[in-house]
């Protein structure tokens, strides 16, 4: 796709704007944070091989999904996390 739209930007550097993207719309309310969380865990996670910087997604979504208890409380720590991820400015190099 990138190639059709003659974009001069790797996969990966296209896989990360899509994520702080993603992590905008967590912040800014237009996406729930588990959507959030679990679209950076299940799509950009693992595709970024891993990342150390998304780890806290995964485990913050599999809380969501596993302790309904206390989804208020992960909600509000997904959103601290996507605060925290466009703070960084480094975008990490594979």
């Amino acid at each position: 796709m990138l190639d059709e739209l003659d974009l001069a930007v790797t996969e990966h550097e296209a896989l990360w704007s899509l994520t702080r993207w993603t992590a905008e719309q967590i912040v800014a309310g237009g996406l729930s944070p588990y959507e959030g969380a679990a679209w950076i865990w299940r799509e950009a996670w693992r595709e970024l091989e891993h990342v150390v910087d998304l780890t806290a997604f995964v485990a913050l979504a599999d809380q969501w999904e596993e302790l309904p208890s206390h989804r208020a409380e992960t909600n509000a720590d997904i959103v601290a996390e996507a605060r925290a991820l466009l703070e960084r400015t480094a975008t990490p190099t594979p």
